[in-house]
């Protein structure tokens, strides 16, 4: 079987957003039916069913109950769809175009020289736009493996020795003595057992915190590089000594080697990167032959000096 081309009820139901116990409905009202089922009871969806899914995602939002949901499916048409999709997509536009011009004064309608027409034309725009970029991020490979993505996770506690704040808002630098005993009370946490970190850092008016990483050569981890090549030295519920950074002192315990939720995130993370990539490699090379010219005469008139705010509601006025 083509891993890349086929996921399990898991995988598919994780990257269209739904529970596994929706799509064991779907299928047993036959709504939507997995393209294999094997020996062993195991169902297998196809990248291709993508588009078809989303369709009764859409549908489901229009408010379209599943027994009609199942007979426009079983009858449907490109023809069809597309007209279905106009009339509900003019309806919300519409509505939503009123709702703007309402909601804005007319001084701030007539300095955006916007007309409900106006506002109606840019939102069928982006109703375009949205569906165009759906469509192209269709083709991106949505499979990541566990080894790809596999992510470990620690909790932490951090000493901060950069200073404190005075009462009138200036930085005060810690003093050599000061930053002794900030070690020290890194240190006497660090001697801990892994299972007291909790208790004996709340003890000591220190916080725990936690974070996933792939490894030390991860590129997007906010935390000091010192602090994930120490956690790339433990296994499951061991800790560090204390970690000395330009910012301070760290205590680590791994928490785990394999981190099953953490890893199903990143995965989800690996595929939005995948699809941005390629919806801009889209845009760029069909824009790449566009040319822009500003009409310098009607850019001397925009001003950015007035500003406008949202209409008060009750409710923001009580807040």
């Amino acid at each position: 079987m083509d891993h890349n081309k086929y996921m399990t009820t898991g995988e598919f139901a994780r990257r269209m957003g739904v529970t596994k116990n929706t799509l064991f409905h779907y299928d047993n009202i036959g709504l939507f039916l997995p393209e294999i089922v094997d020996t062993n009871d195991y169902r297998y969806y196809s990248i291709y069913q993508m588009e078809v899914f989303d369709t009764i995602i859409i549908l489901k939002e229009m408010g379209m109950p599943l027994n009609e949901i199942k007979e426009f499916m079983d009858h449907r048409s490109p023809e069809s769809l597309m007209e279905l999709f106009e009339k509900e997509d003019k309806k919300k536009i519409e509505k939503a175009a009123k709702k703007f011009i309402s909601d804005n004064s007319k001084d701030a309608v007539t300095e955006m020289s916007a007309t409900e027409e106006d506002v109606e034309e840019y939102l069928r725009l982006v109703t375009i736009q949205q569906r165009m970029q759906a469509k192209i991020e269709e083709d991106v490979n949505a499979n990541v493996s566990d080894e790809e993505a596999a992510q470990r996770t620690f909790s932490y506690v951090f000493v901060s020795t950069e200073g404190t704040t005075t009462e009138d808002g200036k930085q005060k630098a810690y003093s050599d003595a000061e930053k002794k005993v900030l070690r020290q009370k890194a240190q006497a946490l660090a001697a801990v057992k892994p299972e007291e970190l909790e208790s004996k850092a709340e003890e000591a008016g220190l916080t725990v915190a936690q974070d996933s990483y792939g490894s030390a050569k991860d590129e997007n981890s906010s935390l000091d590089k010192k602090v994930l090549k120490a956690a790339d030295k433990l296994k499951a519920n061991e800790m560090s000594g204390v970690v000395e950074t330009d910012k301070g002192y760290y205590v680590i315990r791994l928490d785990s080697e394999f981190d099953q939720k953490a890893t199903d995130e990143k995965k989800d993370e690996i595929i939005g990167q995948r699809q941005q990539e390629l919806y801009q490699k889209v845009c760029d090379e069909y824009t790449s032959d566009f040319k822009f010219d500003i009409d310098k005469k009607v850019w001397k008139q925009v001003k950015f000096d007035n500003h406008f705010k949202a209409k008060e509601t009750t409710e923001t006025k009580q807040d």
